[in-house]
């Protein structure tokens, strides 16, 4: 054992260095080292206690003996915190407070409704509503002058009067208190004010109706003022002290809130003379300001009117550069004079545009020096959008060639259609700009002739494109002529956002559906799908297929009755889901229009109801539906807006298809089919608007977007649908309708087959096989022609002389076909205006 110590003994000691000897410890330069070791700790452990700092045993000892005491008489629950005090440790109870409070979970717990926008729950306000006082006598003519040239720029105007007129003008947005005191008005207005609109606006302006105001500069003028400061502004009316209301009297949210606390004293201090008065008595009792032409760092600039005659003294008042510089002016003395000077200050502002529009267009060709590419990069028309750039060669936008009378390869589907409808007018348009332009260039120097070539295109950054080869004759040098390419370009217009009520997807929807004689075979498929998609689901949905009877058949369940299959498939569903009456049928006869369905079935819907017309040939499924009804019931606003839904129309599955079986469903791609821009089948719009229409069109029955589009006061809403897929079938054209519709319907049945890419691998399939099956001519002689009869005897059959075949002329006008006398000079690019009309 002893052995095998001294052994490790080594071993350790190797590892130090040191060598494995039984005496190592006597050596001479071990001694040393280890007889300092002891004495190290030796000394550390006799000092050790007299270096221990800010511990005192005796404290200690005392909070050993406390600790002990308190842990006899305390609780088990009980904390113990010690004390933070350098001088002695302090035991501290902290008692637990019982929970006695018993929380009712089936208890009603108030509902926090939280505002529809943002705007609301963040206190956001507009910014100007307008109270204009007005009377009896005077608001069908200074009134609506008033409303006509204040209402498109402020966000609210509401007219006010003590009494109520006779008559109302169509429109006007009027209160009348029903109290003859006129000196009343501004208290009864501020009343109102409180209970409707106390909160919603930045600033209130009152003025009364004999006042013009330039809208647009004034509300410019307010947008510059901050919501932060107390505003009493306005024009000072016979009291310095306070606004005359002829004038306008401006008031801040701030100070309006004052105003409104104080109506009771208001009301018991009314000067029986002058409105402007007791107005403004009120406003400087509750804020203690009075009116000033200042608000905030903004000055108004106003202009009296004494003995006002617009005919006489304009052209004095033109030269005034303080009229022309100010925003109010009074008093009027009647809506004509209203009218006439804002004419004058309409032409004002423009010419003060387009100096403007002419000063930007000079700090573009200034600035662009200092750009990168210097004069050559500027994009023409100076402040227009550049032309789209197209990322590959996929997405260059193709210019549309077109004459004065026709225009070729306007789609996929037509190679040249005469010019007629928007898109003459639009050319025609176009035309009259060029030469106007050219005339003002050139004055009266030319005169068009005829024009030789256009092209058009849309371009969706900056709008409609033109360029056109114009053949022109001075008018000054006879025979002279001329050809100018001008190219013209029609800016879009400003974007703007059409504000719609909110619409929920809770409605249900009421399912109309045609079926004629010939469609039985398409409807097993279709309520087949219908009862997965609808049926089985929780969609709120009904259905009521209309059979449409022919005029010599009967509607009577007679063995001749092509719709026996169609009732009896119905009532199987209905008892099979228990539908509840949200699936039913009615026969109809003589029906020539989609007008004649809903008319007839009108009755069948006890309350006002969303509907949608459908078509037998429709895909269903649950996916697809649920998001096409849901867009149904976003899209169709009642009493706003009806929604017309344009659906991918399948072609011929044989045509387009090479190999069986075909897709079960519709798939959507270029040479697949297209979009049915054309149709009008497909319809939603609730009963109330279609009853509304109805009753001011009642004897024009062409179809329903014909209906609503003539009666233009519900927005129609047409648009491309993916979710709609249409079945390729066969349209049966019933030749009672207008000549149009049925033309349409002939048109959607030939551009309905196929594309021009499928079809005409059919006519080089079908020239092929034609030419193959034509390799052998047989030739029967003539009993009078001996030389034929000599060749068939000699067994030499010749082949007969192939007729020459002409084919049909195609007529064109004889100016389009000319060639150009000379090149085409280029000239300048044109604007249009966007307000007028154009093809989109």
């Amino acid at each position: 054992m002893l052995k095998y110590l001294y052994q490790i003994w080594g071993f350790f000691l190797g590892l130090l260095g040191f060598p494995a000897q039984r005496y190592i410890c006597f050596r001479p330069y071990v001694m040393p080292v280890i007889v300092g070791l002891c004495l190290g700790i030796t000394i550390h452990m006799m000092f050790a206690p007299f270096l221990e700092e800010g511990c005192d045993i005796e404290a200690l000892q005392r909070a050993a003996v406390k600790r002990s005491q308190l842990g006899n008489t305390q609780s088990p629950k009980t904390k113990v915190k010690p004390s933070q005090d350098n001088d002695d440790f302090e035991a501290r109870i902290i008692k637990q407070i019982p929970n006695n409070v018993t929380v009712d979970k089936n208890a009603a717990r108030p509902k926090v409704t939280r505002p529809r926008y943002i705007s609301t729950e963040l206190g956001m306000k507009e910014k100007l509503f307008v109270s204009v006082l007005t009377s009896a006598n005077t608001v069908d003519k200074l009134g609506v002058a008033m409303d006509k040239t204040l209402s498109k720029y402020v966000t609210k105007v509401i007219f006010f009067s003590s009494e109520k007129p006779t008559v109302v003008p169509n429109g006007l947005p009027l209160v009348a208190f029903g109290d003859r005191h006129s000196e009343m008005l501004p208290v009864h207005i501020l009343r109102y004010i409180k209970e409707h609109y106390a909160e919603t606006y930045d600033f209130y302006l009152f003025i009364s109706d004999r006042t013009y105001l330039r809208t647009e500069k004034y509300y410019s003028l307010v947008e510059h003022i901050s919501v932060k400061d107390d505003v009493y502004m306005g024009v000072p009316g016979l009291d310095r002290n306070f606004c005359a209301l002829e004038g306008g009297a401006l008031l801040s949210y701030s100070v309006m809130s004052q105003v409104l606390s104080k109506l009771d004293w208001c009301t018991s201090n009314i000067h029986s003379d002058n409105p402007s008065i007791t107005f403004g008595r009120c406003v400087h009792h509750a804020s203690q300001k009075f009116c000033t032409p200042r608000g905030g760092d903004q000055t108004l600039k106003f202009y009296q009117l004494e003995d006002f005659d617009y005919d006489a003294d304009i052209d004095k008042l033109k030269e005034d550069v303080e009229f022309n510089q100010s925003l109010t002016f009074y008093p009027m003395p009647d809506d004509i004079s209203h009218y006439k000077l804002h004419r004058y200050f309409c032409i004002v502002d423009l010419n003060e545009t387009q100096h403007q529009i002419e000063a930007a267009k000079a700090d573009i060709i200034d600035l662009s020096e200092h750009s990168p590419g210097g004069r050559d990069s500027i994009t023409w028309p100076l402040g227009a959008q550049p032309p789209y750039k197209p990322v590959n060669r996929y997405s260059v936008i193709q210019w549309t060639y077109f004459t004065e009378t026709h225009i070729y390869l306007a789609n996929e589907l037509t190679n040249i259609k005469e010019l007629s409808g928007a898109d003459k007018v639009d050319i025609a348009n176009i035309k009259k700009t060029s030469m106007d332009n050219l005339n003002k260039k050139y004055p009266s120097k030319y005169h068009l002739k005829r024009v030789i070539n256009g092209y058009h295109r849309f371009d969706p950054t900056r709008g409609m494109e033109y360029m056109l080869d114009l053949h022109l004759s001075e008018r000054a040098k006879k025979g002279v002529e001329t050809v100018k390419r001008v190219h013209l370009v029609r800016p879009l217009g400003k974007v703007e956002l059409v504000p719609m009520p909110y619409v929920t997807e809770s409605m249900m929807v009421n399912i109309i559906l045609p079926l004629k004689p010939d469609e039985v075979a398409l409807f097993d498929i279709f309520v087949n799908t219908y009862a997965r998609s609808c049926l089985q689901t929780s969609e709120d949905v009904r259905l009521i297929v209309a059979l449409l009877y022919p005029d010599s058949s009967s509607s009577s369940g007679q063995p001749k009755d092509p719709f026996a299959k169609v009732k009896t498939v119905i009532n199987d569903y209905s008892k099979k889901y228990n539908t509840k009456g949200k699936l039913s049928w009615k026969a109809l006869e003589k029906v020539k229009s989609d007008i004649n369905i809903v008319d007839s079935l009108q009755g069948e819907f006890k309350m006002d109801v969303l509907i949608l017309m459908t078509t037998v040939n429709m895909e269903m499924s649950p996916d697809l539906t649920n998001q096409y009804l849901n867009r149904v019931r976003m899209n169709t606003i009642k009493g706003k807006q009806v929604f017309f839904p344009m659906g991918f129309w399948q072609y011929k599955p044989n045509l387009i298809y090479n190999k069986k079986p075909f897709p079960a469903s519709v798939e959507i791609g270029q040479r697949l089919g297209v979009y049915n821009t054309k149709s009008s089948e497909h319809a939603s719009f609730y009963l109330s608007d279609y009853r509304t229409a109805r009753k001011v069109l009642s004897t024009k029955t062409v179809d329903i977007l014909s209906m609503f589009v003539t009666y233009k006061n519900f927005h129609v809403f047409q648009a491309v649908e993916p979710n709609l897929k249409l079945k390729w079938m066969n349209l049966t054209c019933d030749p009672r309708v207008t000549t149009e519709k049925y033309q349409q319907c002939v048109t959607q049945n030939v551009e309905g087959l196929a594309s021009q890419h499928h079809l005409a691998l059919l006519i080089y399939e079908h020239r092929n096989e034609v030419i193959s099956q034509s390799n052998v001519y047989k030739i029967e002689p003539e009993r009078n022609d001996r030389a034929q009869a000599g060749q068939q005897k000699s067994g030499v059959v010749q082949p007969p002389e192939p007729k020459q075949v002409h084919p049909p002329e195609l007529k064109l006008h004889q100016v389009n076909v000319d060639p150009p006398p000379v090149d085409p000079q280029a000239e300048g690019m044109i604007l249009v205006d966007p307000k007028k009309p154009f093809k989109a």
